[in-house]
């Protein structure tokens, strides 16, 4: 669902990253530590933002980033949380996104660079999570 990046070599504390320009807002790793993810609402005039390296598996990441995605969609009306399959995939295919996949509950590109990526270095682990709100539907009537 999310492309896997491996670094060779010790994890630093902190990674800048470009990101596309319209694909905010992303998930990063959180530097507070009060959530694995926290969101950031815009890049840098540099096209990049900062993402902390957080001690988390790829799953445990992934659960958080759904959870969040549902709660923003609720208060920002995204479209995440479909009610079939079927919906989903006619609610991508309206965002141009005409290759998917489904794992478990959730509809999503089949391209997983479109989702984002989680970089892996060391025992710490870089998320970069963008298109949150365009890229992912979470279906609830199953």
């Amino acid at each position: 669902m999310l492309e896997i990046v491996k670094l060779k070599g010790n994890a630093p504390l902190l990674l800048e990253v470009s990101v596309p320009p319209l694909c905010v807002p992303l998930l990063v790793g959180n530097p507070k530590g009060t959530s694995l993810l926290t969101w950031v609402e815009r890049a840098s005039s540099k096209d990049t933002i900062m993402t902390w390296g957080i001690e988390a598996t790829p799953e445990a990441i992934l659960s958080e980033m759904v959870k969040m995605a549902l709660d923003r969609s609720s208060s920002e009306g995204w479209g995440v949380r479909q009610k079939s399959f079927a919906d989903a995939e006619k609610r991508l295919l309206s965002l141009g996104i005409d290759q998917i996949q489904v794992s478990n509950t959730l509809v999503h590109p089949k391209d997983p660079s479109l989702l984002g990526s989680l970089i892996l270095a060391g025992n710490k682990c870089f998320p970069v999570i963008h298109n949150i709100g365009r890229g992912l539907c979470v279906v609830s009537g199953v």
